[in-house]
């Protein structure tokens, strides 16, 4: 599924970090033939012209090496703005941006653009809790291939859908697992409990609700290690899910977008890491002189 109005352009006309292969959406955008591509660190005009309004933003870029280098690179570093919020017309910017610097990939292709969309998906439910199975086939038939024209066209529809069916799925499961935390768990019994990076996603049923359960016995047993009550390890359990399964404030806008650049960053490689530009001078304090500096 593409942004309303595509048409045929083939992807082997345009830049090399588009595809080879497939469709552009015609938008009242200048095309990737007009408009000005960025700069690399050889470029004469260097990252200003390219990323104005992208100051502080970070990507941290681990190389993979015998002897592993670290390598900061400060995307249009201005001494101003330097908590500017990534916005949603800005995505492909930086994206480009990763893809250009990067040592392996060069083009946002059909696999990378499903790897990316993968990783959304465990950045934003890494338990494999929310989303059923058929929530993630439905949102990879209509957007696995195709992220880089959403991004082309300037839209984040894609991850308005994923943001819409999150928020779907934690407020139909909230009832649910206050029910769990008050129901009489058996801690003499022996039961496996899969950690999350070896889970896949279940469909609605008694599955998932046995995976919830055993989630919420697991959190039990751990709390229980502090010494507090039992009821004072409820209250604290049902208020913690009270905030993640119902409140907007979870899985903001500008939340899911820095989920989606981690993702990003993540599917090029295991050793490639993206900040929120909130994150700047944090790491700049946590980092101090280990790492070489290269204003791009």
């Amino acid at each position: 599924m593409v942004p309303n109005g595509s048409s045929q352009v083939g992807r082997d006309s345009v830049e090399p970090l588009s595809r080879s292969a497939g469709q552009h959406p015609n938008i009242p955008l200048q095309s990737k033939h007009q408009r000005k591509t960025p700069s690399t660190r050889s470029g004469e005009n260097g990252s200003r012209d390219f990323l104005p309004t992208l100051s502080g933003t970070f990507m941290v870029l681990i190389p993979m090496a015998k002897q592993v280098k670290f390598l900061l690179l400060l995307l249009g570093l201005l001494p101003f703005s330097i908590l500017h919020a990534i916005e949603c017309h800005e995505l492909e910017l930086v994206t480009e941006k990763m893809l250009r610097e990067h040592y392996v990939y060069r083009q946002f292709d059909e696999a990378l653009s499903q790897r990316v969309l993968d990783q959304v998906l465990v950045e934003i439910d890494p338990g494999k809790l929310i989303f059923e199975r058929s929530d993630v086939e439905q949102l990879k038939q209509q957007y696995g291939n195709d992220l880089d024209i959403w991004l082309f066209a300037r839209s984040c529809d894609f991850l308005e859908a994923i943001q819409e069916r999150f928020y779907e799925r934690s407020l139909e499961r909230h009832p649910q697992v206050n029910q769990q935390i008050e129901s009489n768990h058996d801690f003499t019994i022996d039961e496996s409990y899969l950690r999350p990076k070896s889970r896949d996603y279940l469909n609605s049923g008694d599955a998932l609700d046995d995976r919830w359960r055993k989630q919420i016995k697991h959190q039990i047993l751990q709390s229980r290690l502090t010494g507090l009550t039992e009821e004072a390890i409820l209250g604290k359990i049902k208020r913690y899910y009270q905030t993640q399964l119902t409140d907007k404030d979870r899985l903001t806008d500008l939340k899911i977008r820095d989920h989606f650049l981690k993702a990003f960053a993540r599917s090029l490689d295991p050793h490639s890491k993206y900040y929120p530009p909130a994150n700047a001078a944090d790491i700049r304090i946590a980092l101090g002189e280990t790492l070489s500096l290269i204003h791009i």
